[in-house]
């Protein structure tokens, strides 16, 4: 997948990535009082020489570089167990221990951790009080000299608050897996999803061959101005049809249930016709013969029509424009009609690929004999009654309007 269809996943699956993202956030805020707390207790040995070693200070800082691994040891740890009757093992009381020489300075900070408080720093004063008396024996000399003195200089206290868990790390940390997730989701989302949305997938679904002139909103602007724009390219293309015959143009759409979706999209290309000065109407069942001998006829069409009936509109017809919901359009949909075309003999004229709302609408919960509201402000003429609009079905006439192609030809 390029960048761009990254991007197009996630905003159009934005709220799996919101509620990936919550559920995530909600999660870690809800393990923080159920993890156990941590709590460090440090105390801090004063490393001195003795007054008879020259360069003391000197010797101080070459040596107290091996003691935190002095702190470590059995000699150590062990009577620190015995002497504080603990029940745990010496591997146990190590993994716990930490010992450390700030930079620049003769200092052994010891620092042990635990879920007790109080224990902790029981257990910090034991181990710097026995490392106290341990490396002066290990530095003893021969001759009875201890060079080194080390001194409790800033015994443990008992910590107010946990190391760990800390809330705004336990927080971030949610945050940054509910990201990937939802990110990852969208993503596979978007792959296992067969809905056309934009003009790659309509491709695709129609197949190998010929495309017929793509129509595609233009997404940059607002989402009522992008089916603008489809509309008014869809109608400069029927009116380039040949204008000195009546013609007649079918609208189909491929999507199941969106009947009156199309509907609307004719009476806005019949608005458009209209103010291009252009006689267009939409296919009634209350049309009779002479009420439009010249100028263009949109005939809605259901797609579960039978082919015969697609085989009359074929002969009778110019064309067909296929009418894509944006989202609401299954590539197999889409493709069963291409089929149905060709085997039929219909001429595809364009494909228009409109914004949907995704929300089904009254009529489309209709049974397909019934109307669907027409969009405001598509200037249908309220005196002729273009208001009650239907689709045409195998049982109904085609308009009179449809005559037979190159019929009419001067």
């Amino acid at each position: 997948m390029e960048f761009s269809e990254y991007l197009a996943a996630i905003r159009r699956y934005w709220t799996t990535v919101v509620g990936v993202l919550a559920l995530c956030v909600a999660l870690a805020a809800l393990a923080l009082p159920l993890t156990p707390r941590t709590y460090e207790a440090t105390a801090q040995v004063f490393v001195s020489a003795s007054p008879s070693i020259p360069n003391s200070a000197q010797y101080v800082n070459q040596r107290v570089k091996s003691y935190p691994d002095v702190v470590l040891s059995a000699p150590v740890l062990r009577p620190v167990i015995e002497d504080l009757d603990l029940t745990e093992s010496f591997t146990s009381l190590r993994a716990r221990v930490r010992a450390e020489v700030p930079a620049d300075t003769s200092q052994l900070r010891i620092t042990v951790s635990g879920r007790d408080a109080e224990a902790a720093t029981e257990i910090a004063n034991a181990v710097a009080e026995q490392v106290t008396v341990v490396i002066p024996e290990l530095e003893e000399s021969r001759s009875g000299d201890r060079p080194v003195k080390l001194t409790l200089s800033d015994p443990a206290t008992p910590p107010t608050s946990p190391v760990s868990p800390v809330p705004l790390f336990v927080l971030g940390l949610g945050v940054l897996v509910g990201l990937f997730l939802g990110l990852a989701a969208a993503v596979l989302r978007s792959r296992l999803d067969t809905t056309l949305y934009e003009e790659a997938g309509v491709r695709a679904a129609w197949g190998a061959g010929v495309v017929p002139d793509l129509l595609v909103a233009d997404r940059r602007g607002s989402r009522a101005g992008a089916s603008s724009s489809v509309v008014r390219a869809l109608a400069r293309r029927i009116e380039l049809l040949d204008r000195h015959r009546p013609v007649c143009v079918v609208l189909v759409t491929p999507a199941p249930d969106r009947s009156s979706f199309v509907t609307r999209a004719a009476d806005q290309v019949v608005a458009a016709l209209r103010g291009h000065g252009v006689r267009a109407v939409v296919e009634r069942p209350d049309s009779v013969p002479g009420e439009a001998p010249e100028g263009i006829t949109l005939l809605c069409v259901e797609p579960t029509a039978p082919a015969a009936f697609w085989r009359r509109i074929a002969e009778r017809c110019d064309g067909v424009v296929v009418v894509v919901p944006e989202g609401a359009t299954d590539r197999s949909d889409l493709r069963e009609l291409r089929v149905l075309l060709e085997a039929t003999g219909a001429t595809p004229l364009a494909v228009a690929l409109l914004p949907h709302d995704r929300r089904p609408s009254r009529a489309d919960a209709t049974s397909p004999a019934d109307s669907g509201p027409a969009a405001p402000g598509t200037g249908a003429d309220a005196s002729s009654g273009d208001d009650a609009r239907r689709i045409t079905g195998p049982d109904r006439p085609l308009p009179p309007t449809a005559k037979r192609k190159g019929a009419g030809r001067q």
